[in-house]
């Protein structure tokens, strides 16, 4: 069965003029416009990082992403469960990860759409990427209030 995030990369897939590569081992997929200014890329921020690097100077990149945010980080229990205990670990480990990356490989030209929080949330993005972001936009996504962030 086929995840939700699968299907929308699917129906993408259908309705584009993309050559698409995929590399099952590395869970990375290249969506490629015949626009040279436009590349899509579906997985892992190390795995692409890494993708990219090989064929050009990834510092070059504008990154256009969002980052988990509401019931994607948590487990089906924990979003119907108004009482379980929830690990934040995996997903402040994920923010400090694309943190790092972002300030090892220097790239500067990066747009986040985060959930809109208090930085004493243990979810916030802003916090736990050890960076230093501008909001450049507020607005409602999927029901929730969002920042576009700019680093």
């Amino acid at each position: 069965m086929k995840n939700l995030e699968s299907s929308k990369v699917d129906q993408f897939e259908k309705k584009s003029s993309f050559e698409i590569k995929s590399n099952p081992m590395t869970f990375c997929r290249h969506f490629k416009d015949p626009n040279p200014y436009l590349s899509i890329f579906h997985g892992d921020f190390q795995t692409i990082g890494s993708y990219i690097s090989q064929s050009v100077d990834i510092k070059e990149f504008t990154i256009v992403t969002n980052v988990p945010y509401g019931n994607q980080v948590l487990k089906p229990s924990e979003v119907k469960s108004k009482t379980a205990l929830v690990n934040y670990s995996p997903i402040q480990n994920t923010f400090r990860r694309f943190g790092r990356f972002l300030k090892e490989n220097q790239i500067s030209k990066t747009y986040v759409v985060s959930r809109k929080m208090q930085t004493s949330n243990p979810l916030s993005f802003e916090r736990f990427s050890n960076l230093i972001w501008d909001k450049e936009l507020d607005f409602v996504n999927g029901g929730m209030n969002v920042n576009m962030l700019k680093l």
